[in-house]
């Protein structure tokens, strides 16, 4: 019983300080979640779905 309260307050703790990191820790940094790593950043050469939201991403603002 002890070691089960022991390990649950362990995953609170990290649970916690992951949310305190987010809050905190990330000044100016986009974080996007692909199924794939982009194959090229060649705009010419982007042939899927994932490299063309990065490309979106990258250029909009540089192009704007």
């Amino acid at each position: 019983m002890l070691r089960k309260i022991k390990s649950s307050f362990v995953v609170l703790i990290l649970i916690n300080l992951l949310s305190l990191s987010m809050v905190f820790g990330l000044d100016d940094v986009l974080v996007v979640g692909q199924s794939a790593e982009p194959k090229s950043l060649d705009p010419h050469a982007v042939t899927s779905i994932n490299d063309f939201r990065i490309m979106v991403n990258l250029y909009d603002g540089l192009v704007r």
